[in-house]
Order: structure tokens, then sequence, then C-alpha cells
């Protein structure tokens, strides 16, 4: 699996990724950021707008508010996207965009597909197999479907793709920079004719297959695309360094609106300036406590990991405190005047919930992060 540094950024326009690639990148026949910006717009308005169901706005790979779509896994949430004409794929096609699956939910969850409602058939789908990415296909035989072996890691963010070629009649799966499964068929074409698009679930489904998670920044092409290419549409772009500030590794990547960090793994923030120092235990009474100064409860965000951890940062950012744990679940804390030292005074637990770069402590331990702007 990758780390953060891989993660994701919002290219607006297909001309500032080609400028910064040397590899050759066809044009999409859509590109949906998915972020509060565009919402459910094309990002160059060639495909009809979406109409979101069941779904919200929640924070990004990058940690911006807003920079993905929240997917509950319920048959009452998923994206529609109209299909004029504009969205169809005649013979190849290709679907990348980045997820951050909950690890939880259906057996079967949909992350992008097309279907034709009325006749309940299916065009091209990635999909959710008890966790394992797989594509299910029709072609002129009926259905076909390939798979990777390996579930893929829940709490993360993932760029996450399928492709298939019909001059070859080959099909691959993607995770990350890797291709991780590929199928060799008798040519066929991928059809997608009168197929409306939908994006985190179907809505016909009689028990929920729909995606439990967060979805952002999906493509698509209606050719089949090499590894070079797809890596060229996922990695970030190097930015000059007077433009942009990331601690610790961290690397610029340009966005429509500027620039954004793409931390490397074990830092977070805006800047990766917070350093991941992972799960403590805790004491009782409060006089006792490595980290007994309470500054910040963010309740709703109880069932939300990053969430919380984020809250927590705001918080201590606020205050300008140079370290924060999150205890309970929701809780922000930090040692008492403000100091390193004294947080891993009863030596580290197990009792965390650990996603990816974001922690926090469940009972008895604080999840640690402190903040570093030394490189």
């Amino acid at each position: 699996m990758l780390s953060l540094m891989l993660i994701y950024q919002v290219i607006a326009g297909l001309s500032l990724l080609k400028a910064a690639h040397a590899v050759d990148v066809p044009d999409p026949i859509a590109h949906f950021p998915l972020n509060s910006k565009y919402e459910t717009r094309e990002s160059n308005n060639l495909q009809l707008l979406g109409t979101p169901v069941g779904v919200s706005l929640a924070p990004g790979p990058n940690n911006k508010t807003g920079g993905s779509y929240q997917f509950t896994g319920q048959k009452n949430s998923y994206i529609e996207f109209p299909n004029d004409g504009g969205l169809e794929v005649q013979r190849s096609i290709t679907v990348l965009c980045w997820v951050n699956y909950a690890g939880s939910g259906t057996t079967s969850q949909v992350i992008a597909g097309y279907l034709n409602v009325k006749q309940a058939d299916l065009g091209f789908a990635v999909v959710l197999y008890k966790g394992i990415l797989t594509v299910i296909m029709k072609d002129r035989a009926g259905e076909i479907a390939w798979s990777d072996t390996q579930p893929l890691e829940s709490g993360a963010w993932h760029f996450v793709g399928a492709s298939y070629d019909d001059d070859t009649g080959i099909g691959r799966l993607y995770v990350d920079d890797k291709i991780v499964a590929e199928k060799n068929m008798t040519a066929n074409a991928a059809a997608t004719e009168q197929f409306k698009l939908y994006v985190g679930g179907f809505p016909i489904t009689s028990s929920s297959s729909n995606f439990n998670g967060r979805i952002t920044n999906l493509w698509i092409f209606d050719v089949a695309l090499t590894l070079d290419q797809i890596n060229a549409v996922q990695f970030p772009v190097e930015a000059p360094t007077d433009e942009c500030s990331c601690y610790n590794g961290g690397s610029c990547a340009p966005r429509d609106d500027g620039y954004v960090c793409i931390c490397p793994a074990g830092y977070i923030g805006e800047h990766c300036e917070w350093e991941k120092r992972g799960c403590y235990h805790e004491v009782w009474p409060r006089k006792s406590k490595a980290m007994g100064e309470l500054i910040g409860k963010f309740k709703e965000n109880r069932k939300d990991v990053q969430a919380a951890v984020e809250a927590c940062l705001k918080a201590a950012e606020e205050k300008q405190l140079e370290i924060f744990g999150v205890s309970g679940r929701y809780k922000c804390v930090t040692t008492k005047k403000d100091s390193p030292a004294d947080f891993d005074r009863y030596g580290s637990s197990v009792t965390c919930n650990e996603q990816g770069d974001y922690g926090v402590g469940i009972k008895r331990a604080n999840f640690v992060y402190i903040l570093k702007k030394g490189e």
C-alpha cells in the first residue's frame, strides 16, 4: 500500500497535467472532482450535472474540508449522473478515482458503474467484493468479472481503477501505482450505451450494495490507459518551493486554487507539520495523567477517526500548542504546560483505533501528535 506521500491532488484541467508530465494522457470524457468547489459538476462542464442522494461533503485525501463525498453504505446513498451520450463508451474504457473504504458494510459495494435502471442491466462497474477490488463488465457474451487477490486496506486513501482494452481483450485492475490483476479475454466491447453513471451505489437494489466511505476525483476515459498514463493522472506534480511550504519531506502539488502539501507517512496537517507518535497508556486520576489538560471535545466525531483527529488538530493550533492527543475517541488533550516530555510517561498502549496516519485513544490511552517544523 502507498503512504500518504502519494496522496491525491485535484488537477483542474488536463492541460496542467500534460504540461507537468512527459507522458501524454488522452482527454477524458469526464472528470468529476467531487468536492465542495465542483460538487457534482464535471470539471470542464462536458457532462450533465449529477444528482446527489444521501451523501455529504467530507474531508479529502489532502485533509481539506469538502475534499470528497461521504457515502453511508445504505441503498439511498449514491450520486446519479445522467447520460445524454457524452458518457457512453463504445469499446475500451478506463475508470479511475480516489477512495477511502470504511471497512464495514455490505458484502458487495459499488464504487462507480454504469447501469440501465429500467432493465436492471449492468454495463461496467468497479466494486468492492468483501473488500476486494473487482470489475464486473457486460460484454457481447454476457457478464464477466476479474478481481484483486488482496482486500483493500480500510481507513486509508487509495487511487484505484480499472481498464478494458477492446483491441487486445485485456482487462486490468489498479491499486495505487500497481497493476494488481489482469484478465485476458476474447475481444469484446464494454457496453455503456444509454446507461446512467452511478457513484457510490445503485438505486434499485432491494438490499444495500452501496459504498461505505469516501470517494473523490473520478476520471473516465474511452480508451485503455497504460500504467504510465494512469500514474501521470495519479501522482502529484512538483511545485516551486517558494510558492508552497511543506515540512518533513512533504511535497507540493498544484490545485486549481493554489497548492497543497502531500504528506509522507507519519505526518499530517496542512503543511505536514504534525508528526504521528502513536498510542500511549493513560492513568487516572486526572492529576496523575500524562495528558490531563482538556482542550476540546467533539462528540459528533466519535465514529469518525479522521474527523476527530482533524478537529483536535485545529483546537491545538488555535491554542498554539506543540503537542496534542485524542482520547476517548473524541476528546482533545495535551500535557501540562504543553510539554512534549511527558506524553509517554506510562509507556505505549494498544487500546487505540488507528486508520492510516489518523488515530484515537479508546480506553485509558492517548493517540499523540507532536508539532515538528524542523525540516
